[in-house]
């Protein structure tokens, strides 16, 4: 028998009782449960390091601006579904009733000073450069004198879509204005529910701020209008993660190195053993198995 051999004799004497196969089967179930450990670790490490997903774009939801009348007040907030704040607004081809205009924030505003039927493509742009048209009608009436024509029944309140999705990003400056179809200005909004906190809503169908906190949440807004009608809207708001700090990164880094370190560690002991020759490592019952066969062939 030779020296190494005496030497793993006496360091293995409490096993040398049980058998080689015993001793093999407790390394494959070191070894199973160590892929097992790594498995995890990936799947963790996959799962907190997923990216969130893309916001929609934004989607022009007006399709019929309501009729204003000459030489009256006019008010109109033009509404977007999804995209990401700051929108901004723009009129891209054809012209407003004479008197009124389109401000940046989706507004269309002003007193018509004739009676004018027009056709207006507006464009919508949100923070990421993407963009939507559409083509929408305008028009201006005169007041008819209460002796010559029967009075016109306002149209129905009609708000774009029962349920609407909205985008914004924690941390940045978030603008959305609730407008109605038809229905007969001037309107009056209501919240019913609670907003993301850094977020305000306004009697004028405003949303306004900078979330502090991304997640989603649920509310629904009322309208009424001049007529006395009304009509209820739901909004989901998805208020995504922003772009990481410097901070931030440097703290992914080290987070990264701890554990990438803790996984290097946890491999050497499996490996290498625990304590020394107190817990032999895999190589050590690795070496150990195969002299303890060749010592029983001879």
């Amino acid at each position: 028998m030779t020296a190494v051999a005496r030497v793993r004799r006496r360091r293995y004497a409490g096993l040398g009782d049980q058998p080689v196969e015993l001793r093999f089967v407790d390394m494959l179930l070191i070894i199973i449960a160590t892929l097992v450990f790594v498995a995890v670790m990936l799947s963790v490490t996959s799962a907190f390091s997923a990216a969130p997903p893309a916001a929609a774009g934004p989607r022009i939801a007006t399709t019929a601006p309501p009729t204003s009348l000459v030489g009256r007040d006019y008010r109109l907030t033009l509404a977007v579904l999804g995209g990401a704040g700051p929108i901004q607004w723009r009129l891209v081809s054809g012209s407003l009733p004479t008197g009124l205009r389109l401000a940046a924030d989706g507004t269309v505003e002003g007193k018509p000073l004739r009676r004018a039927d027009t056709v207006a493509t507006v464009e919508v742009t949100d923070a990421g450069g993407r963009t939507d048209r559409r083509v929408l009608s305008f028009g201006s009436r005169r007041v008819a004198p209460d002796s010559s024509l029967p009075p016109v029944p306002p149209p129905p309140l009609r708000i774009p879509a029962p349920v609407s999705l909205l985008y914004a990003v924690k941390g940045r400056e978030y603008r959305h204005a609730f407008s109605p179809d038809t229905g007969t200005a001037p309107f009056q909004w209501e919240l019913r529910g609670k907003l993301p906190a850094g977020l305000a809503f306004g009697a004028d169908g405003m949303l306004t701020g900078r979330p502090k906190h991304a997640g989603s949440s649920r509310f629904d807004m009322s309208i009424t209008d001049a007529g006395g009608a009304k009509a209820q809207q739901s909004v989901v708001l998805v208020v995504e993660k922003g772009p990481k700090t410097r901070a931030d990164r440097i703290w992914d880094w080290v987070k990264r190195i701890v554990r990438y370190a803790g996984l290097a560690v946890f491999a050497w002991l499996i490996l290498f053993g625990f304590g020394g020759e107190r817990i032999p490592g895999l190589l050590e019952l690795l070496s150990t198995v195969a002299g303890g066969r060749r010592a029983t062939r001879k």
